[in-house]
């Protein structure tokens, strides 16, 4: 059952809640508010870090490329190498080209999708170098 899903569930029966089990949930959606206030924090934090190293990399790509484990609109994971050349914002969702150093060829990636992105130092990296991996499981 989706978040969604559920929270219709207790809307529905919210009149047919004694005054105790009212305020246990209050109690619990208080709980869950702050640890997704928490978590959320932490996830734009860390996206924030993902983004000041990749336009550290578009800056410099003399001296330095990302590794980065991208996730693509059908859910595959890839670990890959990449310098990032663009950044540019769509439809709210905000893109990034950069050169795929395995594939030769320039690619178009969703920001908010790279689950991580490690700085390379550029001169460890060779052009057409193997370096898309598919990653399997979570």
């Amino acid at each position: 059952m989706s978040i969604r899903d559920a929270l219709r569930t207790i809307e529905t029966q919210l009149d047919t809640l004694t005054i105790e089990e009212l305020e246990a949930m209050g109690s619990i959606l208080t709980i869950a508010s702050v640890k997704t206030d928490e978590l959320l924090k932490q996830k734009q934090q860390a996206v924030a870090e993902r983004i000041k190293r990749l336009h550290r990399a578009k800056h410099d790509p003399d001296r330095w490329v990302c590794r980065i484990v991208y996730r693509d609109s059908k859910g595959e994971r890839t670990r890959r190498t990449v310098s990032p050349t663009r950044f540019w914002k769509t439809n709210g969702s905000q893109l990034m080209s950069a050169l795929d150093i395995g594939r030769e060829e320039s690619r178009a990636f969703t920001v908010s999708q790279i689950e991580s992105c490690e700085l390379v130092d550029a001169s460890e990296v060779l052009m057409g170098e193997e370096t898309v991996e598919v990653i399997h499981g979570d």
